[in-house]
């Protein structure tokens, strides 16, 4: 079933012998497309999004946009593979149960993939002043790392860098 509303483009297709498959696009130039030879695709667009859901096997792949130049792309194709992205405020997210998910987020928004071969919920880090606290005190516990391992031919293990970090940005962040 494709539904679309204010000028948005929707088009849902099932091919052989079996599946659903749903798409809605609101929104002018917004587009969703699914196309599902077995298993379950939707795709949703909004606001001048993209979104892309496709199966080839007994999976679903669910894709969700919105948002100015956002895109979002799902697919499987192994049996019993889900696959979810989300893309908004104009991010990309494309996900599926062959490949890495690749997730961009911008201006903001939200690029997130669930899938068997990983997940990458990432979130646009806000400009403010903690987030720039934050940078500043991972950029120098980077130095004193490397500076350390020089020192003493040591190198630090992730959770030591871990512990570093999180006595720093405490640190700075009670100065502000």
């Amino acid at each position: 079933m494709a539904t679309a509303k204010d000028l948005g483009t929707a088009e849902a297709e099932v091919e052989g012998g079996g599946g659903s498959a749903a798409a809605e696009a609101s929104g002018a130039v917004s587009e969703a497309d699914t196309f599902v030879t077995d298993g379950t695709g939707k795709a949703t667009a909004s606001d001048g999004a993209e979104a892309v859901a496709g199966t080839d096997a007994p999976c679903k792949a669910t894709a969700s946009a919105s948002g100015a130049g956002g895109e979002a792309s799902a697919g499987c194709s192994k049996a019993g593979s889900v696959v979810t992205v989300k893309a908004t405020k104009g991010s990309f997210a494309s996900g599926s149960d062959t490949a890495a998910p690749v997730c961009t987020p911008k201006n903001g928004g939200i690029a997130k993939v669930s899938s068997p071969m990983g997940d990458c919920p990432k979130e646009a880090r806000p400009n403010t002043a903690a987030g720039r606290v934050a940078g500043a005190a991972m950029r120098r516990a980077g130095r004193f790392a490397s500076s350390r391992s020089k020192r003493d031919d040591r190198k630090m293990n992730p959770p030591e860098i871990a512990s570093m970090l999180r006595g720093r940005s405490d640190s700075c962040m009670t100065s502000l």
